[in-house]
């Protein structure tokens, strides 16, 4: 097979759901009849491509009302490509990738493939309780498409992969909720699949196994194979991704270079001022090949319109020196550089403070009087915010800017979470810990002014 054939090709996609009362059981008993009868069968035809699916349009009865949640979807995949799905909540992007798995069919359409395709979506579903780790890996395996002897030769890597070897012979019913993940990922990631689906399974498990997940999901793309991402985070996307799909209320309304596409994603889906609309997602972000201190922008790629584009974001000290880890005594520079074209904007930067898991922090916005209300003529600018010492707790914080015009409101350009940085503790008498023994948690550590006074004494 050539190294740039199609593997995945969805040609008019459509997915209607009915709502209200569910009729037509039928069509559903005979699927379950062929599920049960002969499991491994139903679930190979799906994963090992052979044939099309595809479903004829249901008729409409009477009042009934529908949902469509895809309407005539059409793209492929070439082998080798890195591909994201964009878009937010409701979008469709779990349900194109289901029917593009083989777990749901078309209402309308066709989807080929010609390819072995691993998906990683709800990891370990597909567990039986009662069997012991060992057993599962088996059995999960063959759901998968894959023979007992191809599980046999690489059972040793998914163990070694998992981290808790010592648990393989007991039943999963006793795993806790990560254990289960480490163990359908660490089998699925290391089957060596043609094509690898994965849908938002990276939030799963601690800080150091997703990041040991995210370099094996690179070392198989680099290797060849064609990956099948979707993810509201902006830097996982960058990281991995070469080109994006972005979808709209069902529909495919851009395809095409990832930079450029996740651009229009931010721009139209990111710009609003609560954590709902920023499609924050639960991920932790402390990987730390995702964000880095300082992030720089060509211009054709660079976040923005036609008015401003932002073309370096970082992280710095006092000095200037630009690093990524503080005492929490130390003040903290937030820098953006950014090109304007147009002469007359009263034009004002802003930043973004996230958690962790990009929960919104707060945001903070220029309003020195020396630029509040100035127009400002094209060129390129530096804007700056600096976070006092003895303002943010023991951390790590992600930061995202923007340019928006003042009056009237008009956003330009936006980032998205693009560089992080780490508070660290300090025990000193300067600060809001002293020499307290236990850690003050919390996001913010303000040194505060306190006042004691005798009120009685016996």
């Amino acid at each position: 097979m050539s190294s740039n054939s199609v593997l995945l090709k969805a040609d008019g996609v459509s997915k209607r759901f009915q709502m209200g009362e569910f009729v037509g059981l039928v069509p559903a008993l005979r699927a379950m009849k062929r599920m049960v009868g002969n499991p491994l069968q139903y679930f190979r035809e799906r994963r090992q491509g052979r044939g099309a699916i595809n479903h004829a349009r249901y008729e409409q009865s009477g009042s009934t009302k529908f949902l469509w949640a895809l309407r005539n979807v059409s793209f492929d995949l070439r082998r080798g490509e890195r591909v994201a799905i964009l878009g937010r909540n409701g979008a469709g992007k779990s349900t194109l990738l289901k029917i593009l798995v083989g777990i749901m069919a078309p209402t309308e359409g066709e989807v080929s493939f010609h390819c072995r395709i691993i998906p990683l979506m709800g990891v370990g579903a597909g567990f039986h309780p009662e069997l012991t780790g060992r057993e599962n890996i088996f059995v999960y395996g063959g759901l998968l498409g894959v023979s007992a002897d191809e599980i046999k030769a690489i059972y040793d890597d998914i163990v070694a992969f998992t981290e808790i070897p010592e648990f393989m012979d007991t039943p999963v019913k006793r795993y806790s909720k990560g254990m289960r993940a480490r163990l359908g990922m660490a089998i699925a990631l290391n089957l060596q699949p043609e094509m690898l689906v994965v849908d938002e399974v990276l939030a799963v498990g601690d800080v150091p196994f997703r990041a040991k997940c995210m370099e094996k999901i690179e070392a198989m793309c680099d290797a060849g194979t064609t990956l099948l991402f979707v993810s509201h985070s902006v830097a996982r996307v960058k990281a991995l991704c070469d080109r994006a799909l972005l979808l709209r209320e069902g529909r495919l309304i851009d395809d095409g270079d990832v930079s450029r596409v996740l651009n229009r994603y931010i721009a139209e889906d990111l710009a609003g001022e609560s954590p709902q609309e920023s499609d924050i997602d639960d991920e932790s972000i402390t990987e730390r090949h995702s964000y880095l201190g300082r992030v720089d922008w060509e211009l054709e790629n660079a976040p923005g319109d036609e008015v401003v584009r932002i073309c370096m974001v970082r992280v710095t000290d006092a000095k200037g020196v630009e690093k990524q880890e503080f005492d929490i005594v130390e003040p903290i520079h937030l820098e953006m550089e950014y090109v304007v074209y147009e002469d007359g904007r009263t034009l004002r930067p802003r930043f973004q403070c996230f958690d962790e898991k990009l929960n919104l922090l707060f945001a903070t916005i220029d309003t020195s009087t020396q630029w509040r209300e100035q127009r400002r003529e094209a060129g390129i600018y530096r804007s700056k915010a600096i976070i006092p010492g003895n303002v943010l707790g023991a951390q790590t914080f992600v930061v995202g800017g923007a340019v928006f015009t003042h009056v009237p409101l008009e956003k330009h350009a936006i980032t998205g979470e693009v560089v992080s940085f780490k508070v660290n503790e300090v025990y000193d008498l300067n600060t809001a810990q002293t020499d307290f023994c236990r850690p003050l948690h919390g996001y913010f550590r303000p040194l505060l002014n306190w006042h004691t006074e005798i009120i009685h004494l016996e």
